[in-house]
C-alpha cells in the first residue's frame, strides 16, 4: 500500500504502530534485499512455520492474502453497498474475495478473459478494461470505495478517476518507477487513500 506522510493537511486515521514505523522497510520492496537475493535476514517475529498439512503451493499466498484482509481492517467495509476492483492478477483476486466477505456488491474491472472468469466464478460482476490510458475515456462509473491492484502506474490514474467525491481509495499496487499522479483530484474529491483521511484546508 501507498504511504503518504503530510503534516497539517492530512488526519491520520489510527493505525497499528508496527505498520506505520517511518524506518520501515518492505522484504524485496523497500530498503531490504528480496527473497531471491544471496543472502536474506528477517526478524525472528516475521518467520513462521507453514503447517504440516498446508502446501508449499498455498502457503505463498499467505503473505498477499494478509495484505488484501488488512483492508478490512483499514476500511469500514460496513458503510459500503458496492466497491471495484481494479486489476485481475492474484492479488487483485484475493482482494475481491476478501471483499466479497464484508460487501455485497464487488466489480472486478481486468483485462484478461480468464481472470475475469474466476471472479464470476464467486459472484463478483466483472468489467473488461484494455489496461491503458484509454481507459480513461470509456469507464464512466464510479465506486465509493476502490482497491487498485493492476501493478501498473496507469491504474492509479484510473483508480483515481473512478473514486467518489469523499470516497476511499485503497493503493494496493507495487511497481517500480515513477506513477504519473494529477494532485488536483484529491483535493476537490477530498478522498482518502489507504489509512490517511486527505482533507483540503
Amino acid at each position: 500500500m501507498l504511504s503518504v506522510r503530510f503534516q497539517a493537511a492530512v488526519r491520520v486515521l489510527p493505525a497499528r504502530t508496527e505498520d506505520a514505523c517511518a524506518r520501515r522497510t518492505v522484504l524485496g520492496i523497500v530498503a531490504h534485499d528480496g527473497a531471491f537475493a544471496e543472502y536474506l535476514a528477517l526478524p525472528l517475529e516475521n518467520l513462521h512455520v507453514v503447517p504440516a498439512g498446508v502446501t508449499d503451493e498455498q502457503a505463498v499466498f499467505v503473505e498477499p492474502l494478509a495484505a488484501a484482509c488488512e483492508i478490512l481492517e483499514q476500511v469500514d467495509a460496513k458503510k459500503f453497498r458496492s466497491a471495484a476492483v481494479l486489476g485481475d492478477g492474484k492479488l487483485a483476486q484475493l482482494i475481491g474475495r476478501v471483499l466479497r466477505t464484508a460487501i455485497p456488491h464487488v466489480v472486478m474491472y481486468g483485462k484478461y478473459e480468464k481472470k475475469l472468469a474466476l471472479a464470476r466464478q464467486v459472484a463478483m460482476e466483472t468489467k473488461k478494461v484494455r489496461g491503458d490510458a484509454s481507459d480513461l475515456k470509456h469507464v464512466k462509473e464510479s465506486y465509493g470505495l476502490l482497491v487498485e491492484a493492476t501493478g501498473l502506474p496507469s491504474g492509479l490514474a484510473l483508480a483515481q478517476q473512478m473514486t467518489e467525491p469523499c470516497g476511499t481509495l485503497v493503493l494496493k499496487s507495487t511497481f517500480h518507477g515513477a506513477a504519473p499522479v494529477e494532485t488536483w483530484p484529491i483535493v476537490v474529491k477530498e478522498n482518502q487513500r489507504g489509512g490517511l483521511a486527505l482533507r483540503a484546508l
